[in-house]
């Protein structure tokens, strides 16, 4: 049996119904399904990763799928650990190279801690060498702009594998079509 861990977007958790229906698909598909539980306050990315990579048991039938924030969990776990594939749901746009395209007001919205945490520890650079080989990338072509660029420029610079494009799709895993897209690349 193949083992999947996902990991939630920012500030949601195993509870959360939109994981309901993900699970019960997976487990129709013969996967052990771990939810990766983050403490989400008043902490930064660096903070997340931590808790993810303790509850992680890495194989070679390992997977790890990450929704938003959860995707950038999900792609810095494959630098470290080689895992089968990793999935990246609409990957959040937080490199540092992404910081600039921000409003100034956006980083008192994410909070300095969390803003400075971005900056200074995610790198485009820092994932070129990862030990995972299969990177498989999903996002909604109604998604906010800047999540498709950063989605866009990760297919080219990272060499992806496999994805899909889901239409009039939003920054939600729950819809009925982004699923569909997720069992179609499993």
């Amino acid at each position: 049996m193949k083992k999947i861990y996902l990991i939630p977007w920012y500030k949601h958790d195993i509870k959360t119904p939109w994981y309901m229906e993900l699970i019960k698909k997976l487990e129709n598909l013969w996967y052990e399904v771990c939810f990766v539980e983050i403490s989400w306050k008043f902490r930064v990315m660096s903070d997340y990763i931590q808790q993810a990579e303790l509850q992680i048991q890495e194989s070679e039938n390992t997977e790890i799928l990450g929704f938003s924030f959860g995707a950038m969990i999900a792609l810095k776990l494959s630098e470290k650990h080689v895992l089968h594939r990793v999935f990246l749901c609409s990957l959040s746009p937080y490199f540092s190279e992404d910081l600039h395209l921000f409003p100034k007001y956006y980083k008192l919205r994410l909070g300095v801690r969390r803003w400075n945490d971005f900056r200074d520890n995610y790198h485009e650079s820092d994932i070129q060498n990862r030990k995972s080989n299969t990177l498989v990338s999903i996002y909604g072509l109604d998604e906010p702009e800047r999540l498709q660029q950063r989605a866009e420029k990760m297919i080219k610079n990272l060499k992806i594998n496999h994805n899909a494009r889901v239409l009039w799709v939003w920054h939600d895993i729950a819809h009925k079509k982004y699923l569909e897209a997720i069992i179609w690349l499993i």
